[in-house]
């Protein structure tokens, strides 16, 4: 009788073991699949960062190619300054000479022509020194605008000159592309700059003044200054999954988020209860057979003892 409770006892521990271990094995393929989710979404993040740093090496090399050709005369010609400005869609634009003075600005302001502008602007700095640069959002030197500017520089038989376009950057394409750069609902996506100040967004932000992300979105600006780059944090209603990547050839960076809910529903609603359900299923199905079979074996001993007397 004690052989046959232990022979039991080692059968329902070897039947618990077995079961454990395949719920081991789900919990661990459960995490697999939130990692997956996760590395999809840091991945959209790095296809968006390095999509708007390939806009805006081309943007620098469109403007380098047409200054060089039409602004290179010994006077820039004021309709082809014009024209430039209009093909780009630039909301403003300045042209330095050699010596790093304004030629010529847009909108018009003559008392600017002949003055030295660029030390107010790091980015025409860096083109005064040969290098193409984009600036943090900046106030344009004709109308005060909240800006970026794209100046490149470019060579002419009349020395260095550069010619720097400014955009409001949510008047671009670039901002419809931030705000579907995401296939999740209920994302955030926002282009910052060095200065934490939104340069455009999926949300619908005035143009006419800066937004820093601090009064846009404080807990994603919380998590971001703390310097991690993907992870999640507390909001209103909920947890949310971020990631933050540098944009190449630019002092900006981007920022997207998504509910962690929405991230992780595909491995979290109907298929993660389904699986766990059909689990349950399977450790009841076990436990029953187990179950019979004890009894089986009881009445296999039963009849043996009947047949024995």
């Amino acid at each position: 009788m004690f052989a046959l409770r232990l022979s039991r006892g080692a059968a329902v521990v070897a039947t618990i073991a077995l079961l454990c271990a395949v719920a081991v094995g789900l919990a661990s393929s459960t995490s697999s699949a939130r990692t997956d989710e996760e590395g999809r979404f840091q991945l959209r993040a790095d296809i968006s960062a390095r999509f708007i740093s390939t806009w805006v090496s081309e943007t620098l090399a469109r403007e380098r190619t047409v200054a060089t050709a039409e602004l290179s005369g010994k006077t820039a010609s004021p309709d082809a300054f014009k024209n430039i400005n209009e093909s780009f869609g630039f909301q403003a634009a300045v042209l330095l000479d050699n010596l790093g003075e304004v030629l010529d600005v847009s909108p018009d302001r003559g008392d600017l022509i002949g003055r030295t502008i660029a030390p107010q602007y790091p980015h025409l700095t860096a083109a005064e020194s040969g290098r193409p640069a984009v600036s943090n959002l900046a106030m344009s030197a004709a109308q005060g605008l909240p800006v970026v500017g794209f100046a490149t520089p470019y060579n002419t038989p009349f020395g260095l000159r550069v010619y720097s376009g400014a955009y409001q950057l949510g008047s671009t394409p670039l901002a419809d592309y931030i705000a579907n750069a995401i296939p999740l609902p209920g994302h955030r996506a926002f282009l910052i700059d060095a200065n934490g100040v939104v340069l455009t967004s999926s949300f619908s932000l005035s143009d006419g003044s800066a937004h820093k992300l601090t009064t846009v979105d404080r807990p994603l600006a919380t998590v971001l200054a703390s310097g991690a780059s993907h992870g999640t944090f507390s909001d209103t209603g909920g947890d949310w999954y971020f990631s933050t990547l540098s944009v190449a050839g630019t002092p900006w960076h981007i920022a997207v988020s998504v509910p962690a809910s929405t991230l992780y529903s595909p491995v979290s609603g109907a298929i993660f209860w389904t699986t766990w359900g059909l689990f349950a299923l399977f450790c009841a199905g076990v436990g029953a057979g187990l179950l019979l079979l004890f009894r089986y074996i009881d009445r296999r001993r039963d009849l043996a003892a009947l047949n024995g007397e």
